[in-house]
């Protein structure tokens, strides 16, 4: 049985309006289809062409990765067997649920061979950073993430100089904000009153506007993500 799996999926062509057959891959055995993983590698694996007019075009959909034999080597641990990639448009919930999904499908097509501690250390990659992840040479796959992401920039920049300049003070915003959101992270995190009052003293900045105003918008990001834990946590 195979353990990759693609949806079967009839979609309408965006060019043409004609429909076509397509199959949508959400599940890759690296193994198995080195294939695929290649075309992954070339962001191509979600590009479909319309064999009515030859026009392409780009799906969003989830992805499991499984490395049934060579463990991705992510961080400091064994390595990663299991990796899932959200979609691009979809929700914090929503990508929860879509990963389920796959792990549970994944799961009985391996049938015994499934180990619950493949999932313990899974790690969840953005599609933009799968190129860089699954790179033999991650230095070029690295030159070539940031020289598209220069093209777009530049694009947006000619296109809607409004938007562009929005973009710059974000992040310029979300620079500065870094020192202050990782101490606001250690006070959070304070197993007890005593660490909690010794991270306030040494970090007064806890105390300013700035910080009220950051922590307002972290819990308004955790209620639209309808992320109640991390909202009580906030509060």
């Amino acid at each position: 049985m195979s353990h990759s799996y693609a949806q079967p999926t009839d979609l309408p062509c965006p060019q043409c309006g004609q429909t076509f057959h397509a199959e949508l891959w959400q599940i890759l055995d690296a193994a198995e289809r080195p294939d695929l993983l290649d075309r992954l590698r070339r962001g191509e694996l979600h590009t479909l062409t319309c064999p009515h007019c030859g026009h392409t075009i780009q799906v969003d959909v989830p992805l499991l990765l499984f490395f049934p034999h060579s463990p991705l080597p992510l961080g400091e641990g064994p390595g990663v067997r299991v990796l899932f990639s959200p979609a691009q448009h979809t929700t914090a919930e929503e990508d929860q649920q879509q990963a389920q999904e796959l792990i549970t499908r994944l799961r009985q097509s391996l049938g015994e061979a499934w180990q619950d501690e493949w999932i313990e250390g899974m790690q969840v990659v953005p599609r933009e950073l799968l190129a860089l992840i699954l790179s033999d040479d991650p230095e070029t796959a690295l030159r070539q993430i940031m020289e598209k992401a220069a093209q777009v920039l530049e694009q947006l920049r000619q296109e809607n100089p409004e938007a562009y300049r929005q973009l710059q003070e974000a992040a310029k915003q979300a620079i500065q904000e870094m020192p202050l959101l990782q101490v606001m992270q250690a006070f959070i995190e304070a197993d007890t009153w005593d660490e909690s009052r010794r991270i306030l003293e040494q970090h007064p900045e806890l105390l300013s506007d700035e910080a009220d105003a950051l922590l307002g918008r972290l819990i308004q990001a955790a209620k639209d993500q309808n992320n109640e834990d991390i909202q009580q946590v906030l509060e």
